[in-house]
């Protein structure tokens, strides 16, 4: 069964009529995330099953509970009032009988200015043509249900139409009955069964054939009549408890597999506990570190006041000051030099040199000193009297004893800055040495910081490595840290089982041993009872009865034996094809019988499981199982009879896994449809599917929004082009 075409009508994030054509292979719908490559998945699958995926929910949704979502909103915002409407089409084709079938489905709507209703229903309509007849409209609705049924089969629906995510739900490696139910929908086993079941009937009917026999030739038909019936009796009764044996020795293998589990699981919970703990220690940690870290930038504000990094780079500015203040000095004594010439002082006063000293000091009492000792107390050198030195004191001494040599500041400037600016002066002279220490404060900070950042970066590195190793593990135990500190619990429990359900075994065998034993007897007393000989007929079928009932048997535990060899080598090669390429640790599928059921596991070279595989991996080793089941079948393969449909099967997987799955999956199936984001970002990669003579590529799409960055807060222009890139 092939899907030949999808055609799209106002549905969802497609406005207006689209079409899409697909071809034998693989068949890819590319897009990136948001851009509506998973409506075409949607779309194909409301057709068929009206429901349509949710994001918020795991399971498909009816048409009822998602219909404002199903019309195009472009649609709905430029329709006039009225009726609105979408629909999708597909079309397959049956190769074997070239008939076609063309189901369509309806959604209908009514717009009132901004006002929308929605019916709860849409409307299928199912078209078949007959090799070269014209196509007829099909209304029955037993015949409508052959039809979808016949495109996909319920059993076999899960396994060939699913979105990605649903790998895990499909194939659970922690639910080992998830497997079996698997191979009894997919594959022929159950021909087996239904051949044990009437074997089992045969068997039944024959013997009680030769015991009516048995009791019309006694010679005491009451006495023979009565153990025909407790035959009868303890064997329906012994057919219970042979059921129940199986039931309870499985339950048995199953509780010691359980308690095997749960020790595991133990030594997990303990190690889940230890590497909580772990991870709340570093949690913490980087917390502290963090505060110290963001407390230490900070600081760099105060630092540049308090250690003065603010002045970097001005070593000069004492020198500077230093001259600056000299200059402001000089004008200063120049201007009272000015000042004093113009008052008409003595020539000597009118000398500069002594206009430099500040005011009234010496004051005049040493000045007198001086004069009289002829030596200056300032610089130590002799004044002898008449000399230039004794001259300067001298006139020094008259310029503050002449009231007409007195200058007010005032008279030289408005303001006066030599008091602040001598502060200033001795506050750089004190600065300067602390300039000279800036680079050494600031490589002390840099490195501080650095130190500090690089041992967080540690602290962080182990705190994302032990919460990987833990969040790894409690995936891979399927134990949440709150499980794991009371798992310890369910030993107990699991021991008590396992001691309750050996009894139960063990009565039962007993019961069933006695019950053969009372059975052989009757028979014998039954036997007795005969007059004459059984015709042999009679005879010979209860004997081909039991036979065929255990050779059946035999043969339905060894079929099924070989249909899981053959699902396991199956499985493992096409788990290769697509693994091939990868350096990675791939491991080998086995499939390992716990108690009733079976579940896939992954051994080396000397089978031990390999623990920690990657989620690419396991999503591999899944699909790998899925593509076994159905392609191990003898009779009628589902891979070449219907189409692989998948929305996002890739989204976890690397680049060489992406190309590896495509590689098996095209070959696998006749003809397969999925979308991808990867081989859409991936132009590299796009062209390695394009021109990969392995890959059995059919088509290849890619489906882009229309809308522009100013567009983007509204859907109502949104349309989503396709293009057909191959």
């Amino acid at each position: 069964m092939i899907l030949e075409n999808l055609k799209l009508n106002n549905f969802m994030c497609y406005y207006g009529e689209k079409e899409i054509v697909f071809e034998k292979g693989l068949n890819v719908v590319a897009g990136d995330n948001g851009y509506g490559k998973s409506k075409v998945f949607d779309a194909i699958y409301w057709v068929v099953y009206d429901k349509c995926h949710d994001v918020n929910y795991k399971d498909p949704r009816p048409t009822s509970l998602i219909n404002d979502s199903i019309i195009s909103d472009r649609h709905k915002h430029e329709a006039e009032n009225g009726v609105i409407s979408c629909s999708v089409s597909i079309t397959f084709l049956d190769e074997v009988k070239n008939n076609r079938y063309t189901l369509e489905r309806t959604f209908k709507g009514t717009k009132n200015g901004q006002e929308f209703t929605y019916g709860n229903k849409s409307i299928l309509t199912v078209k078949e043509k007959v090799r070269n007849l014209d196509s007829q409209f099909i209304t029955e609705k037993d015949e409508i249900d052959r039809i979808l049924n016949k495109i996909m089969p319920s059993n076999i629906k899960d396994y060939m139409w699913f979105q990605g995510e649903a790998i895990d739900r499909i194939i659970d490696f922690k639910n080992s009955d998830s497997l079996l139910k698997a191979i009894n929908l997919l594959s022929d086993i159950s021909t087996y069964d239904k051949v044990h079941e009437i074997a089992e009937k045969f068997k039944t009917k024959t013997k009680r054939k030769l015991n009516d026999k048995k009791e019309e030739q006694s010679d005491d038909r009451e006495a023979s009549e009565s153990i025909k019936n407790s035959i009868e009796n303890i064997e329906l009764d012994l057919k219970r408890n042979e059921g129940l044996l199986t039931e309870r020795s499985n339950d048995l293998i199953d509780y010691k597999n359980e308690l095997e589990e749960t020790i595991e699981k133990v030594r997990a919970a303990e190690k889940i506990k230890n590497l909580n703990q772990e991870t709340n220690r570093l949690y913490d940690l980087i917390e502290r570190k963090t505060e110290i870290l963001e407390s230490l930038k900070m600081s760099i504000h105060q630092k540049m006041f308090d250690e003065l990094w603010v002045l970097k780079f001005q070593e000069d500015i004492s020198n500077n000051f230093k001259h600056m203040f000299r200059n402001y000095e000089n004008d200063r004594s120049n201007k009272k030099a000015e000042i004093l010439a113009d008052k008409k002082v003595s020539e000597i006063i009118k000398n500069k040199a002594f206009a430099k000293l500040p005011a009234n000091m010496p004051r005049a009492n040493y000045l007198e000193q001086m004069l009289e000792d002829k030596q200056c107390f300032v610089c130590g050198q002799s004044a002898p009297e008449n000399s230039d030195a004794y001259n300067l004191i001298e006139a020094h001494l008259e310029k503050i004893n002449t009231t007409d040599t007195s200058i007010k500041d005032s008279e030289i400037s408005n303001y006066n800055f030599r008091n602040d600016f001598d502060r200033l002066f001795t506050n750089a002279i004190t600065v300067k040495g602390k300039i000279e220490n800036i680079d050494d404060s600031i490589t002390r900070y840099e490195k501080n910081l650095n130190d500090l950042e690089k041992e967080l970066d540690t602290i962080q590195d182990d705190y994302d490595s032990q919460s990987e190793k833990l969040n790894s593990l409690i995936e891979q135990e399927s134990l949440s840290i709150s499980k794991a500190e009371v798992i310890t619990e369910k030993i107990k429990t699991v021991n008590k089982l396992i001691r309750d359900t050996q009894t139960k075994v063990e009565n039962l065998e007993d019961k069933i041993d006695h019950q053969n034993s009372e059975l052989k007897e009757m028979e014998k007393s039954l036997d007795k009872l005969v007059v004459g000989a059984i015709d042999n007929r009679f005879i010979k079928g209860a004997e081909i009865g039991e036979k065929l009932f255990h050779l059946s048997k035999s043969t339905r535990e060894r079929v099924f034996t070989e249909l899981i060899a053959k699902l396991e080598l199956e499985a493992n090669e096409h788990y290769r094809e697509m693994t091939k390429g990868n350096k990675a640790a791939r491991g080998i599928i086995k499939i390992r019988k716990t108690g009733r059921n079976y579940s896939p596991d992954i051994v080396n070279d000397d089978g031990v499981s390999l623990q920690g595989m990657n989620t690419g991996n396991m999503i591999l080793i899944k699909l790998a199982t899925i593509m076994a089941i159905i392609s191990a079948r003898d009779s009628t393969r589902d891979n070449e009879l219907y189409t692989l449909i998948s929305d996002a099967p890739l989204s976890a997987l690397g680049e060489k896994y992406s190309l590896g799955f495509c590689r098996t999956v095209s070959n696998v199936y006749k003809q397969s449809i999925i979308t991808s984001k990867e081989f859409y970002v991936d132009k590299g990669l796009q062209k390695t599917l394009i021109n990969s003579s392995a890959i059995n590529l059919g088509t290849l799409y890619e489906v882009t929004p229309n809308l522009t960055e100013e567009e983007r807060e509204s859907r109502n222009k949104l349309d989503t082009k396709i293009e057909r890139i191959k």
